[in-house]
């Protein structure tokens, strides 16, 4: 099972503990964002487990919005579908095995990094 946790000292939206399959889920979820599919609520996913009331939803925009703070431990990432579809090019590597290494798929000027990270550290 996917977790999603918000660490705060280093405002990074950590996914970890994951398998390949989950991994797999992630970039489909991502895929169908690339394809417009409006929005995407990560944390209500069954097999996601958003630890602390942590909350991401993924949206498709016409510009790149990033990563915004909506609410106590609430998240909003907006990408261009374009955006979205490298993404998933990130996730790619991890759908195949399982991986001790970790990417960054959001780095940007927005108000939190978001980490891909098996083992969670990065």
């Amino acid at each position: 099972m996917l977790t999603l946790d918000y660490i705060e000292s280093e405002s990074i939206l950590r996914l970890s503990g994951f398998t390949p399959a989950d991994a797999r889920r992630l970039m489909d979820a991502c895929l169908a964002l690339s394809q417009n599919q409006a929005s995407h609520a990560l944390h209500t996913q069954p097999w996601v487990r958003a630890l602390d009331g942590v909350t991401l939803t993924m949206r498709v925009k016409t510009w790149n919005q990033d990563v915004l703070t909506v609410g106590p431990r609430a998240f909003e990432w907006s990408l261009t579908a374009g955006a979205w579809d490298n993404v998933a090019g990130l996730i790619e590597p991890f759908c195949e095995s399982a991986s001790n290494g970790f990417q960054w798929l959001n780095q940007a000027s927005g108000d939190a990094e978001v980490l891909l990270s098996p083992q969670g550290d990065w």
